[in-house]
């Protein structure tokens, strides 16, 4: 157990901390560290289960001896630092990182609008950074130094709409979507686009912020749709399921990732699927040690902030071995050539971009558990 985690995942706010990893063979002190950056935001059970998984996989490769670099092993060190969530407050953040600590790939925060600006920074030092959460377009668009984690909005509704096609059979949908919000947006275009290049139809209602959508919802069912896409977040979800089973108790809902606020023991949840970032079911090696990774640095319940985070600096150490080097350009180079990482929230590849080619898993709720129901990848 790593007593310096634990005093950090309980306090109330860090403000700098450099967390050497645990455990794993001595090191030559000579040596100097492989320094790797990670910014959290200040938030308790965000940062807990970021720092958690960034440590535990840190600790993981230090146990293994350390990194590949030059030839020889090097152990690995953290250096964190804690922001309000900003733009500034974050960039200021990195800059400290890059310029006086000397880190040679930062692990972004997973707040977009914090990452983004960050990852522009990284960029401009020529160093890489993994976001392990941030889904915006403009966290890596254009930045070839800049990569993430998890799944795009866009490889979420592509892979619901075909799985609406494929394995629910259905040839029309009901889309209810938020106009007003960016993510709505984006899923609905994209599961748009999906379901209607396998052959569907969708009969689509927007609605504008804070609202009823009970007169939407009426129209939507006398289309008798196959299936029922809801990409919206959990305060809107909650009234819309309420809603649809108002008027079509048995309908088949399919939902987006924001459903991880939606309180899966309602009983208008129940018998929906949704996408995950991450399950403690997923029957894999990776996961397993993972889990064990986890428990051996922290010895608490883990998250999919938890394992995301896991994943982000596992990629950017798999990338430092595989260029043998602490060079920011070959470590963004190998990280662009990374093919079928095996990590805790499945496969991952880049290719061109830093959005990667990933397997999502889908989970079906039943008697108030989102039991995991499959993985799937595009390819």
């Amino acid at each position: 157990m790593n007593p310096k985690f634990l005093r950090v995942s309980c306090a109330a706010t860090l403000a700098a901390l450099v967390l050497p990893a645990c455990g794993g063979p001595a090191q030559d002190q000579a040596e100097t560290p492989v320094r790797i950056g990670l910014l959290v935001v200040r938030d308790a059970d965000r940062t807990a289960q970021t720092l958690q998984g960034v440590q535990a996989a840190a600790d993981q490769a230090n146990a293994e001896g350390g990194v590949q670099v030059d030839g020889r092993l090097r152990s690995v060190e953290l250096i964190v630092r804690e922001t309000d969530g900003s733009a500034a407050a974050a960039v200021a953040a990195a800059r400290e990182l890059v310029n006086r600590e000397r880190v040679v790939a930062l692990v972004a925060p997973s707040i977009s609008r914090a990452a983004a600006p960050v990852a522009e920074l990284a960029a401009s030092s020529r160093l890489p950074v993994v976001s392990p959460a941030s889904t915006s377009a403009s966290t890596t668009a254009g930045n070839p130094f800049s990569f993430r984690v998890v799944a795009t909005d866009s490889v979420h509704a592509t892979v619901l709409a075909r799985f609406a096609t494929g394995a629910l059979d259905a040839a029309s949908t009901a889309l209810l979507f938020d106009a007003t919000d960016a993510y709505s947006r984006d899923m609905a275009a994209a599961y748009v686009r999906a379901f209607s290049e396998s052959g569907g139809v969708v009969t689509q209602e927007a609605y504008e912020g804070p609202s009823r959508f009970d007169d939407a919802i009426q129209r939507l069912a006398e289309s008798a749709p196959d299936a029922w896409f809801l990409p919206n977040y959990a305060e809107d979800v909650v009234p819309q399921l309420a809603a649809i089973r108002a008027v079509d108790s048995a309908a088949v809902v399919i939902g987006g990732d924001a459903w991880s606020g939606v309180d899966p023991t309602l009983a208008s949840v129940q018998g929906t699927y949704f996408p995950v970032h991450w399950h403690p079911d997923l029957a894999t090696a990776e996961q397993s040690a993972f889990m064990t990774a986890v428990e051996a640095s922290s010895g608490t319940p883990v998250g999919a902030r938890t394992a995301l985070a896991y994943d982000a600096m596992g990629l950017i150490l798999h990338a430092i071995s595989r260029a043998n080097s602490t060079e920011g350009a070959r470590i963004r180079q190998a990280l662009s050539e990374t093919r079928d990482y095996a990590g805790a929230t499945g496969t991952i590849t880049f290719q061109d971009t830093g959005d990667p080619i990933r397997s999502v898993s889908l989970v079906y709720v039943r008697g108030g558990v989102p039991e995991l129901h499959s993985t799937h990848r595009l390819d």
